[in-house]
C-alpha cells in the first residue's frame, strides 16, 4: 500500500510538469488492484479513476480551445495556439525540466496564437489579445488537471486505506 501511495504521490508531482499523472494514477491503482484479486481499489473506484481521467485529458485540451474562441479569434490561433502549445513545453522543457513545460506551453500558446491570428487579421491589438487569452488558457487547463490528479489521488487513498481502517 505504501508503494502505491508514493507512485500516487509522484504522479501528482509530475503533473505540475504537464507529464501524465492522472494515467499513472490509473495504471498504479490497477496493478495494485491486480495484485490483490481486484478488491482494493474495487471497480467502482477504478472505473472512476478512468472516468476522471478522460475527463481531466479533455478539460486540459478545451480550456485553450475555449479561452482562444472567447478571445474572439480565428481559426487559424486556435490552431496555432494548439501547435504551438505542445512544441513550447517540448522545447522549453530540456532546459527547464520541471517548470519549463508549464512556461514553454503557455509561451508557445502565445506565440502561436499570434502568428495564426496575425495571418487574417492586421490588429495588433487584438492579436496581442487572443495571445494572452490562449497562454490563460493553457495555465488554467494546467491547473485545473493538477487539481483532477488530486481528486484521483484522493480516490485512490480512500479506496485503499479507508478498507485496512475499517470504514470499507
Amino acid at each position: 500500500m505504501i508503494m502505491l501511495l508514493v507512485v500516487c504521490l509522484f504522479a501528482v508531482a509530475i503533473s505540475f510538469a504537464r507529464l501524465p499523472g492522472t494515467w499513472l494514477i490509473l495504471a498504479a491503482a490497477v496493478v495494485y488492484s491486480w495484485q490483490h484479486d481486484w478488491t482494493e481499489p474495487g471497480w467502482i473506484a477504478l472505473v472512476g479513476l478512468a472516468v476522471v481521467a478522460v475527463v481531466a485529458e479533455l478539460v486540459e485540451m478545451a480550456a485553450t480551445a475555449v479561452a482562444v474562441r472567447r478571445s474572439g479569434a480565428s481559426q487559424r490561433a486556435m490552431w496555432g495556439s494548439l501547435l504551438g502549445g505542445m512544441l513550447g513545453m517540448f522545447v522549453f522543457s530540456i532546459p527547464l525540466p520541471v517548470i519549463g513545460t508549464l512556461i514553454g506551453g503557455a509561451l508557445g500558446c502565445f506565440v502561436g496564437a499570434v502568428i495564426g491570428e496575425m495571418s487574417s487579421r492586421d490588429d495588433m491589438g487584438h492579436v496581442a489579445r487572443v495571445g494572452v487569452f490562449a497562454a490563460v488558457g493553457q495555465i488554467t487547463g494546467a491547473l485545473l488537471k493538477v487539481m483532477f490528479t488530486f481528486v484521483m489521488f484522493a480516490t485512490v487513498v480512500v479506496s485503499v486505506a479507508a478498507p485496512r481502517l475499517g470504514f470499507g
